[in-house]
C-alpha cells in the first residue's frame, strides 16, 4: 500500500517542500476512509444487537470526549505564534502602502 500510494502522488519526495508542504496532507485520507468504514461497521453491530439509538448516540459522545480528553494535550497549539510572528515580521519589513503578492498557504 504504501509504495503504490507514494507512486500514484507523483510528487518528488526527495525535496523538503514536496515532502512536507504537499505530501503529508495526503496522509489524511486513508485516516477518513478508516473511520467511515469504521462508522459503517459500528453502525451494523449495534443494528444486530438491537441497541438503542439513545444508547448508540451516548457511546459515541463518549468515544468523541475520551478521545480529547486523552490527546488535547499534545496537539494543543493555542500558545503556538509561528506563523503570526512570521507574518509581522514579513509585512513589518514592508515598506508603507506596498502591494504583497503571495501563493501558497504562507
Amino acid at each position: 500500500y504504501v509504495v503504490l500510494f507514494h507512486s500514484l502522488t507523483n510528487a518528488p519526495i526527495e525535496e523538503e517542500f514536496w515532502l512536507y508542504s504537499v505530501h503529508v496532507r495526503f496522509w489524511m485520507q486513508p485516516n477518513t476512509i478508516m473511520f467511515m468504514l469504521l462508522a459503517v461497521g459500528f453502525a451494523q453491530i449495534c443494528r444486530v444487537l438491537i441497541v438503542p439509538k439513545h444508547i448508540v448516540l451516548s457511546l459515541i459522545v463518549l468515544a468523541v470526549a475520551l478521545q480529547v480528553g486523552v490527546n488535547y494535550k499534545a496537539v494543543d497549539q493555542s500558545d503556538n505564534y509561528t506563523i503570526k510572528d512570521f507574518g509581522l515580521q514579513l509585512t513589518n519589513s514592508f515598506p508603507e502602502g506596498a502591494i504583497a503578492l503571495v501563493s501558497g498557504d504562507l
